[in-house]
């Protein structure tokens, strides 16, 4: 029997987030597949997403990178490169320690390397450090979220532009297309009344994510319509700054509700009314929309990255402009008062998801990436055979 064709998937850690959750769909299609194997190769240790990669049949290597400048990092990738039969490596994520020594392995291996990029970089936040633009030559492909992700690479961050390619995040729909759920996933967020609005904000408690904008526009709707509850989903390191503004908003409790971090995101979704987005920069294609979207629950998002290639304004979702607390809480008022125009805007999502955003669409547009860069062929090297060599 053949060998397979390895993919490696350099990653810090396997920390909760959309760009982990992302690769873990795609590892598990591709694995389901069969035409290549997904390996990851994390430079820290594994983290708390490890568990399921491995339940999905995931081979996971850790603690490849002592330090940021150590070198033996190369020898480690190496070994995995020659054991596991790698030919192609996909930094996830762009830019850091992730893309400089996988693109120098890349190279040292005589395999190809691509960088798939997850996030939108705005003015005083690049996504590529310089010396990672230097190694751009050394790129076979960067992969975008969406059309606007791309021209925001090639203009702001200097990518070269014939070298990236679009592919939008997708899920697996059946793991949240449960509208059956919605009783018990109200009962789990503790609201009793089916009448009380649901809205939620999931995301890591990162400054960038402005949780701060979902408290004060909370606060403000509660003034005017009482019967609404607010959750806060989600853990990270601004998470002392989020508790002090819910306590300081005097909603705790009775109107907002911060629940941590969760793995039953799928089931508590279907008990929620809205999901919001509030990021300031770097969001893309929030994969947290995508799930709502299909889960049948209404999105809100601040214009950024490329969420106009997921959200089409009044008909799959809402905008909201600018980034204010003010001017979301008009959007969720306006939202809460047309329930006929949220209905309909709900089974419009669903079906925009379900034909452009699912597991099975990103999966094969990867296989098809991954076969157009086999066909151009790679320069093999000695190294590999003195990396055996060493290692007996």
């Amino acid at each position: 029997m053949a060998e397979s064709t390895g993919i490696m998937f350099v990653i810090d850690e396997l920390r909760p987030g959309g760009a982990e959750h992302v690769l873990l769909e795609l590892a598990q299609s591709l694995r389901n597949d069969g035409k290549y194997r997904p390996i990851v190769a994390c430079l820290k240790l594994a983290g708390p997403l490890a568990e399921q990669f491995e339940w999905a049949g995931i081979k996971i290597y850790q603690r490849l990178l002592r330090d940021r400048y150590d070198g033996l990092v190369i020898y480690r990738l190496m070994r995995i490169i020659s054991e596991e039969n790698i030919k192609i490596i996909v930094a996830v994520g762009s830019g850091g320690n992730r893309m400089f020594w996988a693109t120098i392995v890349g190279k040292l291996a005589g395999i190809k390397f691509v960088v798939w990029s997850h996030t939108y970089s705005q003015p005083n936040h690049p996504e590529f450090e310089t010396v990672n633009r230097v190694l751009f030559p050394l790129v076979d492909r960067i992969v975008a979220l969406g059309t606007r992700h791309k021209e925001c690479l090639a203009w702001r961050d200097k990518a070269p532009a014939g070298k990236i390619s679009i592919i939008q995040n997708g899920i697996n729909i059946k793991k949240f297309d449960h509208p059956q759920w919605r009783d018990k996933a109200r009962a789990k967020l503790g609201l009793a009344d089916e009448n009380i609005v649901a809205i939620a904000m999931i995301a890591n408690l990162r400054e960038s994510k402005r949780h701060d904008i979902f408290i004060e526009a909370a606060r403000k709707i509660v003034e005017r319509n009482r019967n609404v509850h607010f959750f806060i989903i989600g853990d990270g390191p601004n998470r002392k700054r989020v508790r002090q503004l819910v306590e300081r908003s005097e909603l705790q409790g009775q109107f907002l509700s911060l629940i941590g971090h969760r793995n039953d995101i799928a089931e508590l979704l279907p008990g929620l009314d809205i999901v919001c987005i509030c990021s300031e920069y770097q969001e893309c294609l929030s994969l947290v929309a995508i799930q709502a979207m299909v889960s049948g629950v209404l999105v809100v998002s601040n214009v950024i990255g490329s969420m106009d290639e997921l959200i089409e304004d009044n008909r799959t979702g809402f905008f909201y402009h600018p980034l204010s607390s003010q001017a979301l809480a008009d959007k969720l008022l306006y939202v809460m008062d047309n329930p006929q125009l949220k209905e309909q805007i709900v089974a419009n999502a669903k079906d925009r998801v379900k034909q452009n955003f699912t597991a099975d669409v990103m999966t094969k547009k990867f296989i098809s990436l991954f076969d157009s860069l086999l066909a151009s062929g790679y320069k093999s090297t000695e190294i590999l055979a003195e990396v055996k060599r060493i290692g007996k």
